[in-house]
């Protein structure tokens, strides 16, 4: 295996600046925010039409959200939220012995690492609304595989560094592709 450089980035999501709950509180933000403006739409529609289907419909929802009936499907959609939002927090680099990953596990920081002498890199790529391209990073039975979307990346020479026979076929395969 090539020399690999030190400290390199593979993949940075959008809001790997933050904290976890940070992060999670931003979910739970905005589906407060959602909710809230459905419910005002609830409220001002009830108000503003006079036909009587609308305005059962928004006087209901608010005696629903008075009497905390809504409070499970509250707590539901800010538990997906969490959950959703989670994935826009994930990092993964190397140092100087490891790939490491970093990201999110509910509201608190994990740290995952695999050693580099151990690294075997694949491509696989497949179709869903478009194709996706990953390289699929393993370092033997005892360890969970990690994956990098290269589709779109502006580390792929980075990439290229740990995994150079499955960037090639990801190269290969996008020139049959065109």
């Amino acid at each position: 295996m090539q020399e690999i450089e030190k400290n390199v980035l593979l993949d940075v999501a959008e809001w790997s600046q933050f904290s976890c709950r940070t992060v999670a509180g931003f979910g739970i933000f905005y589906t407060v925010v959602a909710i809230g403006t459905i419910h005002l739409a609830a409220i001002f529609a009830g108000r503003w039409f006079s036909v009587s289907a609308t305005g059962w419909r928004a006087r209901n929802i608010r005696i629903a959200v008075k009497g905390f009936r809504v409070f499970p499907l509250l707590l539901f959609l800010m538990l997906g939220a969490i959950v959703l939002f989670q994935h826009h927090r994930r990092e993964l680099f190397t140092d100087s012995a490891n790939l490491v990953e970093t990201g999110c596990y509910m509201l608190d920081d994990y740290r995952y690492e695999m050693p580099l002498e151990r690294l075997r890199g694949r491509y696989e790529q497949s179709y869903s609304k478009g194709w996706h391209d990953e390289v699929i990073f393993s370092a033997g039975k005892s360890y969970r595989e990690l994956s990098v979307d290269i589709g779109n990346t502006r580390y792929l020479a980075n990439i290229r560094n740990l995994a150079p026979v499955a960037v090639e076929a990801y190269l290969r395969e996008i020139k049959t592709r065109q």
